[in-house]
């Protein structure tokens, strides 16, 4: 009698063992990854949304300095011109009489609602200081003007002095007019 009752005390720590185990390989390790999972998609998601946060505050960023540009444009007036304000700061340095030529620059339509305009410029026979004077007016100009390349040449001028040839553009951007 004893071993019938053993042999059932056997069998039944066995259906408890292998329902422990079947409970472990199918409801807990299961629940276990599960949890792992989604730990590790809530951490994705979490840098997501950080990286967002950052990218809205650069475009906040952006739209505020276009803003500011747009409203130094209004207040440089629809009239303005890059040609007419180029010849207009030569006179005041006193090189006009060395422009060799102003020709305008042409750049590719972007669809907004500012477009970048530009000449270029020659000058034949500055010395260094009117170069500096010149370009310290265009930089301090608050007329929104950028000086993206400029090519500077020695050259022989009367007398024998050393004097400089100056080939620059200098561009800006203008606001389109409303259809």
């Amino acid at each position: 009698m004893n071993s019938g009752r053993n042999s059932i005390a056997i069998g039944a720590i066995g259906v408890i063992v292998i329902l422990g185990v079947l409970f472990h390989f199918l409801v807990f390790s299961p629940s276990v990854q599960r949890e792992r999972t989604l730990r590790e998609r809530i951490m994705k998601k979490e840098a997501d949304i950080g990286q967002m946060i950052n990218l809205q505050g650069e475009w906040r960023e952006l739209t505020s300095r276009h803003s500011r540009a747009v409203e130094l444009l209004k207040r440089r007036g629809r009239n303005f011109t890059l040609l007419s304000f180029l010849e207009g700061l030569s006179r005041k340095v006193g090189i006009n009489d060395r422009i060799q030529y102003m020709k305008p620059v042409s750049f590719p339509d972007t669809g907004s609602s500012m477009r970048q305009v530009g000449v270029e410029l020659r000058l034949d026979g500055l010395s260094m200081e009117e170069l500096v004077r010149i370009l310290y007016q265009i930089e301090y100009s608050k007329k929104f003007l950028v000086v993206p390349r400029i090519k500077i040449q020695r050259m022989k001028g009367k007398g024998g002095e050393a004097t400089l040839r100056i080939t620059m553009q200098v561009s800006t951007y203008i606001l389109q007019r409303s259809s």
